[in-house]
């Protein structure tokens, strides 16, 4: 993997983007091929877990790191593709539910897929996917976990809510599965799952039928205490937009 020294760069040339829920600083070059995100902490172990990615994430829906960004050897930071296009919350705003559900089903299968490489995502939310000409991509790849490298992040959703059920957190591929599930119900009731009731959940199968498939994965989330039940992948759920 190419090499960058950090001393060498001229911030004057790249243009820094604001984002509050972002912890690193991240830049863009002037040409809008190139992010270049500068780490607010790292260590050697994330060095060795991005090697470790590059070398086995051989999926198209992942975003490529074209360089290293160190400081003799300190790892700074690392540069990206830019890809540009709208978040998977934006991209639901203005989608017909068919569409949507089709999409969300294309992901969790590479959500699968990436499972299945002993790869764990750790901060699945919804506004690390990017929907960009009937493509998606997943982001946030530094932070993901790899073989005995655990994820660096969680959301703060799949924090509150295990917080809030006394579940002990363990970054598995059920705690991935959990954070897709969680940002879905966000999305379709506007609220967090553990403040929707039954029968608020029952009303919305009204509208949306294909909730009536998910009531199970909702009760058990709802109903099981201090130990996070199984989640299935959705599309091993919704079987008609298979």
């Amino acid at each position: 993997m190419n090499t960058i020294n950090y001393n060498a760069l001229d911030f004057t040339t790249l243009k820094k983007i604001e984002n509050e829920n972002n912890s690193n600083q991240i830049y863009i070059d002037n040409s809008n091929k190139l992010i270049y995100k500068i780490f607010n902490n790292t260590n050697l172990l994330k060095e060795k877990k991005i090697n470790l990615l590059q070398e086995n994430l051989d999926f198209n829906h992942v975003t490529n790191i074209e360089s290293l960004i160190k400081d003799k050897q300190t790892l700074k930071g690392i540069v990206l593709d830019y890809i540009p296009g709208i978040t998977l919350v934006d991209y639901y705003l203005n989608a017909s539910t068919d569409d949507f559900l089709k999409l969300i089903i294309q992901i969790t299968k590479e959500l699968q897929k990436i499972h299945k490489s002993k790869v764990l995502i750790g901060d699945m939310h919804f506004e690390n996917i990017l929907i960009t000409n009937n493509n998606y991509y997943l982001l946030d790849v530094d932070s993901f976990g790899i073989y005995k490298f655990l994820p660096e992040n969680i959301p703060l959703d799949v924090y509150n809510f295990c917080n809030y059920m006394n579940y002990r957190i363990d970054k598995n591929q059920n705690l991935d599965r959990l954070g897709f599930i969680l940002n879905f119900y966000r999305l379709i009731f506007q609220n967090n799952i553990y403040n929707v009731s039954e029968k608020q959940y029952d009303s919305y199968t009204e509208k949306y039928e294909f909730l009536s498939q998910l009531k199970e994965v909702f009760l058990d989330l709802k109903y099981s205490y201090k130990e996070l039940p199984p989640i299935p992948y959705i599309h091993e759920v919704l079987t008609k937009y298979r």
